[in-house]
């Protein structure tokens, strides 16, 4: 059995696509014959727009060799799909031992889907799964996205931010978004100090700063830091979210703008804990969703964005991890141009 997250239809009738449903969720089985319950379901992702799929099996884990042959062999967290069709193989065989059809493998690499491979009667551990929390089982993802991954092709050459720095197309949108965000910022909440966590080339650092505000940055990635204003380089250091190097309570307000969707999830609560310690009132995550067209058409797909849901899975994964949307005042544009939460601990 697997389950497709990130995909809306419900199909009544197999191989066509139906429109106007609403549903998160499909539960999908194998449908014609000599096509595997794995390929059926990638099939599904790609016609569907799919971004992650959940495969329910008979084993807790994929292992780096057999464990029925090897007793050495060591369950692994996370893989990529180079990695994983190593062990997989390419061509498929009916009635195979292994944990994904290599068809169906070959494709989701090419599509950059993400597998979950968790044990289907574990039921508890697939709601966790489910949830977004820390599970047993397996994470093939597209590729691991570390520090060197945002480079200069990465911001330039149009594997994720095409032209963030070199056209001028690509330089207005940046600043007339961070020039947007810096005055919502302002304007709504009046902060005396704000980290942007994630800040690339540090421009909403920039214009808060330019409003008076005694605003810093955190960066990845060592291209985008050197090609930071020179008037605000002090301001900004390299670091990642895992690991903020400042006191509890140091800012007033902490952001991060489209940086959760490049996380793996796996590693999301230790990332949201971290931005939570830091601030004093509050935390402003926009995040990538499936409804943000308008990201979409003008910036391109970003390969690197490894969890892409709606809105709503989003807000259902924050608050099982403790986190409640803070009711407070403030501008957001319509979800087809972005998708903001502004966050707090939830209080006993």
């Amino acid at each position: 059995m697997t389950i497709l997250i990130g995909w809306e239809p419900m199909l009544p009738v197999y191989g066509k696509k139906i429109y106007g449903f609403d549903k998160p969720v499909v539960i999908a089985a194998g449908w014609k014959p000599g096509w595997s319950t794995d390929y059926c379901a990638t099939l599904l992702a790609r016609d569907h727009d799919a971004s992650t799929i959940i495969n329910l099996s008979n084993i807790e884990a994929v292992y780096d060799k057999d464990p029925n042959l090897h007793k050495d062999a060591k369950p692994l967290k996370q893989i990529t799909w180079e990695n994983f069709e190593k062990l997989v193989g390419t061509k498929w065989t009916p009635g195979a031992n292994l944990p994904f059809d290599p068809v169906a493998t070959k494709l989701s690499k090419s599509l950059g889907l993400t597998v979950f491979i968790v044990k289907g009667v574990d039921l508890d551990n697939v709601k966790k799964a489910l949830q977004g929390q820390p599970f047993k089982g397996t994470i093939v993802l597209p590729a691991r996205h570390d520090s060197s991954f945002y480079n200069r092709e990465y911001f330039e050459l149009g594997i994720g931010y095409s032209g963030y720095t070199t056209t001028k197309k690509g330089r207005l949108l940046s600043h007339l978004a961070n020039l947007y965000r810096a005055l919502t910022i302002k304007i709504f909440l009046k902060p005396k100090t704000v980290l942007d966590v994630g800040c690339a080339t540090g421009l909403l650092v920039y214009y808060l700063r330019k409003m008076g505000i005694e605003a810093y940055g955190i960066e990845v990635s060592k291209y985008a830091l050197s090609k930071a204003h020179p008037g605000i380089k002090n301001y900004l250091q390299y670091g990642n979210i895992y690991r903020l190097p400042f006191n509890d309570k140091s800012f007033d307000v902490v952001t991060t703008f489209e940086v959760l969707e490049h996380l793996e999830i796996n590693e999301m609560k230790e990332a949201l804990s971290e931005c939570c310690r830091v601030k004093k009132r509050l935390v402003i995550h926009k995040i990538f969703t499936l409804e943000n067209k308008w990201i979409t058409k003008t910036r391109g797909d970003d390969f690197s964005r490894i969890n892409i849901h709606n809105a709503s899975w989003w807000k259902d994964f924050l608050n099982s991890l403790g986190y409640e949307e803070v009711k407070v005042l403030f501008f957001k544009l319509p979800k087809f141009m972005e998708t903001v939460f502004l966050l707090d601990k939830k209080t006993k």
